[in-house]
């Protein structure tokens, strides 16, 4: 019976790692004077400031799509500034506020990569049997039998964690109006990345009130 609830337990454990995601927001903060964005923007401008162009045009797209389906219009930086653009080339403040006020843009999204590291970590290829307490220390058959069913063989592995960080203004204002940091563990597939991240962000902007839960479309 007991083997019958380990394997059970196990398995639960299993599935519920198989099923979070990857991507989790690590903190978020917002300005004090805000209740909502729900109908206080109309036109948003999503900046992705990242290197790889195609992930950049990819995210921001992603964004876009999702800011349309909730009634807005969109703009993204990949259809206004160059392929070659970053921050190096970046124009000056004025030009750059000049650029995105062109777009009518009354709100602003950037995602920045904050930091990128490596941990390694030890994974156990099984788990112990269930504890037996005393007086079923029979169970275990003795030192060499416990030892032996303890010790299992495992290995290191490590693990890619990328930091992003998501802020908010208001385009008229230049304000922060919200921020928030997410952290994703091997982010492997792009697609996949951006649909975790996506989700992990809007059920954030959701519990604080800022934005409804059901999208127009």
């Amino acid at each position: 019976m007991k083997n019958i609830l380990l394997l059970f337990a196990t398995s639960i454990l299993l599935l519920v790692s198989a099923c979070a995601p990857s991507t989790v927001v690590t903190g978020s903060w917002k300005k004090p004077e805000v209740e909502t964005f729900k109908g206080k923007y109309k036109h948003i401008f999503v900046a992705g400031i990242l290197s790889d162009i195609a992930v950049r045009t990819k995210l921001e797209t992603a964004i876009a799509n999702r800011a349309t389906a909730r009634g807005m219009e969109a703009t993204i930086s990949s259809d206004v500034f160059p392929p070659n653009f970053t921050k190096k080339d970046l124009p000056e403040k004025d030009k750059l506020i000049e650029i995105i006020s062109n777009t009518k843009s009354d709100v602003i999204l950037t995602v920045a990569v904050k930091s990128i590291k490596e941990e390694t970590r030890y994974v156990q290829t099984q788990s112990t049997p269930m504890y037996a307490p005393y007086p079923r220390y029979g169970y275990y058959g003795g030192f060499y039998g416990y030892y032996g069913q303890t010790y299992q063989e495992g290995y290191y592995t490590t693990d890619e964690i990328v930091f992003l960080e998501t802020n908010i203004y208001d385009a008229k204002t230049l304000e922060l109006q919200w921020s928030g940091q997410t952290k994703t563990t091997n982010a492997g597939n792009v697609d996949t990345f951006i649909k975790e991240y996506l989700y992990a962000i809007l059920d954030r902007l959701q519990k604080e009130g800022l934005i409804s839960g059901n999208p127009k479309k």
